[in-house]
């Protein structure tokens, strides 16, 4: 089954009550035992913590590191209180367009996704982040190169937008790679870094991954830990639903509209030859055979605008 990520300002009040919902129920394992790895503190800590993590950063695995780890966490969330939580996945953040009211989604201001944070400080958001998922076309220098590479380290969503967003624009506990994922605002907001990497890959045919043997740290216990396993959304159940602001931003083209059902066969009838000749002495002598439709005259002259369809016409 495919799950739809969505833009936070587009849960119905419900749904992101059941996504807070969810997270609360892994706040409270963690209250009860701060070493349960369902817990919401191990999580962050899988992202802040060394020796439970950490994450990585500069190079290739950047990225998929931090897939894995919303789609683990996410597997968790819809497991703390099905049914209600069955269906729960991380909303993103959609962080390239002002928010209608305030710098943050209304949502953050919600208990359970609330947090410290530059509410006040004006920061602008980074401009450049939509022209690197459209025009770069290098691998590499979008996802970041192979660790230990000496041509580079850092791609250009992380250098660029990531590393401005978290202490800059954001701030409170993402200032810190140490406390970040305390604060729930980390998940969306890396969701949406996540459905970046995924429209660059939807635009390039996805490429095959860079070191796509490499294990991802903190992950080495579960089925998936491997750069190759987070290659593809879909096949991790899940897709990006777009909404209509970001569809223009990457030119997404909409879906053409259906063609019109064809109108209903009023009735079935054998066509009337009109001449005695019959067909083949019609064809030969004239070049045409005339025949006649009683009944769709019956229906015009009800009003109706009739239309013939022919079937089985054999042409000697």
């Amino acid at each position: 089954m495919v799950r739809s990520r969505r833009d936070i300002n587009s849960l119905s009040p419900s749904e992101l009550s059941d996504y807070i919902h969810a997270i609360d129920i892994l706040r409270a394992r963690s209250t009860a035992d701060t070493d349960d790895v369902s817990g919401y503190d191990f999580q962050a800590a899988l992202h802040n913590d060394g020796f439970v993590g950490p994450c990585e950063h500069g190079s290739d695995l950047f990225l998929p590191w931090h897939r894995a780890h919303l789609h683990y966490f996410e597997k968790l969330l819809q497991a703390a209180d099905p049914p209600r939580t069955a269906n729960v996945t991380v909303p993103y953040w959609d962080w390239i367009h002002p928010q209608a009211t305030g710098k943050f989604p209304a949502a953050f201001a919600q208990p359970g996704l609330d947090s410290s944070r530059n509410e006040n400080l004006s920061t602008p958001l980074p401009a450049n982040t939509l022209d690197i998922v459209l025009h770069e076309s290098n691998q590499a220098e979008l996802a970041g190169y192979v660790k230990g590479s000496p041509i580079g380290s850092k791609g250009r969503l992380e250098r660029g937008p990531h590393d401005y967003m978290h202490p800059n624009f954001i701030g409170g506990l993402m200032s810190n790679p140490t406390t970040a994922a305390m604060d729930p605002i980390y998940f969306s907001f890396h969701c949406f870094i996540d459905l970046l990497w995924a429209e660059w890959q939807r635009r390039h045919a996805m490429p095959a991954p860079t070191s796509p043997q490499s294990k991802l740290r903190g992950f080495l216990t579960q089925p998936k830990h491997k750069i190759a396993d987070f290659a593809d959304t879909l096949a991790l159940g899940y897709r990006y639903e777009y909404t209509d602001q970001l569809n223009a931003a990457f030119d997404v083209l909409a879906p053409p509209a259906p063609l019109p059902l064809p109108p209903p066969i009023l009735e079935t009838v054998p066509l009337t030859l009109v001449s005695d000749a019959g067909p083949v002495t019609e064809l030969r002598e004239k070049g045409q055979v005339q025949f006649g439709v009683a009944a769709a005259a019956s229906h015009a002259a009800q009003g109706r605008c009739v239309g013939l369809r022919l079937e089985g016409v054999k042409i000697p």
